[in-house]
């Protein structure tokens, strides 16, 4: 067997094993996919068991072009004619950073990004979002919620650009703070803390390398007592957090809940940095709830840089050193690191 691709004949990557029983000399041509009946065996050929999704046109057998009107049999979702619709279907680079794919008959492609911490037609821009500690004091961000939720799941997603090695970065919490679950960075390790109503709460934490000045996408998830976590797209493995895993009876609800805490929910310590496209249980809390939250402190509004796209930050360890030579003085301000 030769394939022929673009008029250049690939040999390589062919293998006969398997595929001689799938081709041979049957009677019958399928075009796009096999169906689905008892008379066709795949195993072992090696063969997609899923069907093609595009559009095949021009198709030739011994030189001669079929009449897809008169020879074809249609099974399944074919239609005919209908090759400039291909910009309406979903593929798995319309929509990046994990964004969700959708389309129907009458629209294109559009990207559900909003728990990926990016948005724009491919949630392939950075959002608006908050700088904290830019002025190297204590800033936070309180939302209340209108009423408070009982809930078995949550999601939390946002963006985090810092170089901070340590970072109080939220903390969701009950109307009498019995039920609280709270993320932070202590010394580049991230921990998670998850009460359900008991005197101490359950800790996961790990090692993540996200306090590299560069974006990264995080989201963390609450399933009852447990807790997964993800960091641009990929999930972590998570240390401790068994407290209630032992005791089935204790996998339960988040109840009461009434406000989430953004920043320096302690007052205890300052972090530089800056958090975008948060979202809580697929509501964006920067956008649409921006008129309701409670800034205080060193915390302010902050874009991506027009040229770049990318947030940039005050690095509070640049320092000035004098430069002497024979004819100037001068001082100049040297960043240990450069970060955009």
């Amino acid at each position: 067997i030769e394939l022929i691709v673009d008029n250049r004949v690939n040999r390589s990557t062919l293998s006969g094993n398997g595929i001689r029983n799938a081709v041979s000399l049957q009677p019958v041509l399928y075009v796009g996919g096999i169906p689905n009946n008892n008379h066709i065996n795949l195993t072992g050929s090696g063969l997609n068991a899923y069907g093609f999704q595009g559009c095949l046109s021009s198709f030739i057998v011994d030189g001669r072009l079929l009449d897809y009107q008169r020879a074809l049999v249609l099974n399944g979702q074919v239609k005919m004619n209908i090759c400039s619709d291909l910009n309406k279907l979903c593929y798995d680079f319309t929509c990046v950073h994990s964004g969700i794919c959708s389309t129907n008959e009458n629209d294109g492609p559009r990207c559900d990004c909003i728990e990926t911490s990016y948005i724009g037609e491919r949630c392939d821009k950075l959002p608006n979002g908050f700088y904290f500690g830019k002025h190297e004091s204590i800033g936070s961000i309180e939302y209340v919620m209108p009423q408070t939720r009982q809930t078995e799941y949550d999601t939390i997603s946002f963006g985090l650009q810092t170089v901070s090695k340590s970072a109080q970065i939220f903390r969701l919490e009950s109307d009498l703070n019995s039920y609280s679950l709270e993320y932070e960075i202590l010394r580049e390790r991230s921990y998670i803390k998850l009460n359900m109503g008991e005197k101490q709460p359950d800790v996961y934490s790990c090692v993540m390398h996200i306090t590299d000045g560069m974006y990264h996408a995080i989201k963390i998830i609450r399933r009852l007592s447990m807790v997964e976590l993800y960091v641009d797209g990929v999930r972590m493995k998570l240390e401790g957090g068994n407290k209630y895993s032992r005791h089935t009876e204790q996998q339960r609800s988040f109840l009461a809940q009434r406000r989430l805490r953004i920043g320096s929910f302690k007052n205890v310590s300052q972090w530089n940095g800056v958090l975008a496209g948060l979202s809580f249980n697929r509501q964006s809390i920067f956008d649409s709830l921006f008129n309701t939250l409670i800034r205080s402190g060193d915390v302010e509004e902050v874009q991506p840089d027009i040229n770049t796209g990318q947030f940039i930050l005050i690095d509070p360890t640049a320092i000035a050193i004098p430069i002497l030579s024979s004819t100037i003085t001068s001082i100049i301000p040297i960043n240990n690191n450069n970060y955009t």
